[in-house]
Formats: C-alpha cells, structure tokens, sequence
C-alpha cells in the first residue's frame, strides 16, 4: 500500500494528525499511512477508537480503514512514501529542554528513515528557526536530498475538519528548498496555500495567532481579577464600555488553557533570549495561569470551617464549546490535581457527560443524580459545556442546597432560573468575599 503513486505519510497520532488524515482521506483515492509510536494508542485506532472527538472524524477514518486506503503503524521503517507530515506534540519548554530539542531528537529519527528525495513538512508549534536547524540537521545526516518546509496547523477544536476545508495554509521553505515546489505539493493535496518569505516568518505568524488572543483574553481576566478583588463588576463594566461603541470590542473573560493557549507564549519567548525586556505576551500568559491559584484560595477560604467538605469539578475539558474530549492544560484537571494533593480529606468528585472514565488518567467519583448534588457543598463549573444548560443539567444544579457555592468561571448560570445555591460568577465582583478572607 505505501508504495502507491500519492501515498502520504502522517507523523503523529494526536488531534492534529488524525484530523489531517481524515482531510487528505476524504481527497478520493488518497493513500494515508498513519504513523504513532504509541502501541497502544495505534490497537485503539486499529479498532476504531480514536481518542479524539471531532464531527464526522470516526467515519472517515473507519471508512478509510475499511476500503484499505488507511494503515496505521507504531513504526516509520519500511514507509515508501515520498511526503510526510509531522504532527506530534510539542510540550512546553523548560529549562532543562526546548522545543528545539525535542523536534532534533524526533526528527534524527525521520531523516535517516524516508526514502530519497522525500518532501517533510512540519505542522508542529515550533520555535522561530526551527526549521532551518532541522534543515542543517538533516544535511549533517547526509539527507540534503529531503525538501523541508513549515507548514502549521492552526485549527480549533471541535470544528477542524470544516476549517482545515477553507483556512489558508501557512507555508515557509527551510533556506535552500523551493518554496514554489512545497506550495504545489500542498495545492495538489487540496490546501489553499499562503506562502512566506522565509520559515522563520511562518513560524512566527503561527505563533502570533495564538499568543494575540492569549494576550487579548489576559486583559479581560486582569479587568476579572481587579474586579473581583475590589467588589465590582467587571462583566458589567465590560458591557458598558462595548455598547454601541467600535473602538471598544473587550471579550468577555474566562479560562484561557488547551494544548496550544497555554504554551505557545513560553515557546515565543525561546526565541527572546533577553534581547526584549519587558513583554506584554509573558505578562498575559502570567495572568491567565493566575486564575487556577485564585479559584483554589477562593474555594480554600469558602471550606474554612468544613474538615471533609464536598467539592465538584464539572467539565474537565479545556472547552465546552465546540464540544471536545481534550483535557490536556485544561482548568478542571489542573485544579483537581493540585486540591488533591492539598486536601487528603476533602471528598473530590466530577461531573462531565463528554468525559468517560476511560478518559481520564484516573477513575474519579462523579457525581450523576439529584442525590449526589443533594450533598455537594461547592460546584465549579470550568468549562462551557452544553450540559449545563440543557434541562436534565439545570435540574442537577437546581438540586444543589442552598448552602452550597457556585463558582462559575464562564457564567453558564447568567440566566438560569431556580437555582437556590449561591452563584458566584467569574468578573461579576462577588468573589472579594472568598478572596479577602
């Protein structure tokens, strides 16, 4: 199968590899052998569970599987493709490794591996000059014959598929490779290709996409945070300053996490090496890593008096809309680590109807019916997930004793009726009460 004319070869078995698969497989009579080196993530796959929730992503690749225009494989040996996307993760740097050096060493691998003349296109979040390193690596291999070329992804989840359709792809060639054969490559596969002068200037606009918004969220949380430590509303203030006024679009605030938010800004700043002093994308990513630290003091100070309180985390996803299975630096998972390794006494239990227990790196309690909201003596709601407004989700909560505590970090409860616990809102300036303490 890999040796047929068109074949292509994804690095990668994550969201961003099985979401592309699944765009070049609708392409009809495209070949995709899938690569992850995780054995037991590829027997999942092979069965038909993907780990992955994404709109229609399922059948394509079952489809696919079945009509054998689909393999998948823990192994790049063998492969006789002659193009090849990388997708796997690239985690947040730390002093002890960079994200350089993690794409040397999964990339050593793939160079002494494709065949001759192969074309690498890197849809990784990479630091700017990563491209042109790993274009110096692979001719100190001895493979100055393979063509290498930046190519980000830049989907959301939940909605990939559909805009992997109409985004422009970003495309820069390492110093060296023909940027006119890379965008012809990428033309015929089905993208709409924008190209860049040099790798380095796509690697910084993917990274501009996601630090802009981090950056732009982080000023909505500073006006939450300053509201809620001085009583006042900061959702109101927000609507106040955007009405019917065009030089004032404020989002409003909340949770900024996810496998992208939540490291892009660290792996921007590689590349600052001190030469910027003050920045404006390191302040806002430190503001929004803020808000786990202060929703635990809040709910510390709201269980003062309690030895073994009861405490729900609902929604564990980093989103809720579009719907997502992701929990990777998501604010449910982070806070529930951290409680539990803080408070051994406290009862600590979930409440996701996304989220199976398999899912999860460790079965938790969740909490299902009436009765088990009956006992909660806080709820924090951490993502906007629909089942919390839906009917049997608003039951669940109106089930809730009035001396229970809401903390809603997304104000899923604005406009909900008949709710007897208290509410406390994210940026409605209400939670002084638990952060003054």
């Amino acid at each position: 199968m890999n040796s047929a004319q068109g074949s292509v070869s994804v690095i990668g078995g994550g969201f961003v590899g099985l979401t592309l698969a699944a765009h070049l497989l609708e392409k009809e009579n495209q070949i995709v052998t899938l690569v992850e080196k995780n054995s037991a993530v590829v027997d999942s796959m092979k069965n038909g569970r993907y780990l992955v929730w994404e709109p229609g992503l399922a059948q394509i690749l079952d489809d696919a599987q079945s009509d054998g225009r689909l393999s998948i494989s823990t192994n790049l040996n063998g492969l006789e493709s002659k193009t090849y996307f990388v997708c796997i993760g690239t985690p947040k740097p730390t002093s002890s490794n960079s994200t350089n050096n993690v794409m040397v060493e999964a990339l050593t691998e793939i160079f002494k591996t494709v065949p001759k003349q192969s074309t690498v296109f890197l849809r990784s979040t990479v630091a700017i000059g990563t491209t042109n390193t790993l274009k110096k690596l692979a001719t100190d291999l001895g493979r100055s014959d393979i063509s290498l070329y930046f190519a980000p992804e830049r989907t959301a989840e939940g909605v990939a598929l559909a805009e992997l359709k109409v985004l422009p792809q970003m495309l820069g060639a390492a110093e060296g490779d023909s940027l006119a054969n890379g965008e012809k490559e990428l033309s015929t596969l089905g993208f709409n290709v924008v190209t860049s002068t040099t790798a380095e200037v796509a690697e910084l606009a993917k990274l501009a996409c996601n630090t802009w918004r981090d950056v732009i969220f982080a000023y909505s949380n500073e006006l939450a945070l300053m509201g809620e430590v001085r009583g006042v509303s900061a959702l109101e203030a927000i609507s106040l300053a955007n009405y019917n006024y065009t030089r004032a679009n404020i989002p409003l605030p909340g949770p900024v996490g996810g496998p992208c938010l939540s490291k892009d800004a660290y792996i921007f700043l590689e590349a600052n090496e001190g030469k910027v002093r003050d920045s404006v994308i390191r302040s806002g990513r430190l503001i929004n890593d803020s808000i786990a630290p202060m929703l635990i003091t809040a709910i510390e100070n709201a269980f003062i008096d309690k030895a073994t309180p009861i405490l729900c985390i609902a929604g564990l996803a980093f989103k809720g809309k579009p719907k997502t299975n992701d929990v990777r630096d998501s604010l449910g998972i982070e806070v529930l680590d951290k409680l539990k390794s803080l408070h051994s006494t406290w009862k600590l239990k979930i409440w996701d109807e996304n989220i199976s227990q398999e899912e999860l790196s460790a079965p938790m309690p969740r909490c299902e019916d009436k009765e088990d909201f009956q006992k909660v003596d806080a709820l924090v709601i951490a993502n906007n997930a629909e089942f919390f407004s839906d009917s049997a989700g608003v039951k669940k909560l109106q089930a809730l004793p009035s001396s229970s505590v809401i903390f809603d970090l997304w104000g899923v409860t604005k406009n909900l009726e008949g709710i007897s616990a208290e509410i406390n809102i994210f940026g409605d300036g209400n939670w002084v009460k638990y952060l003054g303490k």
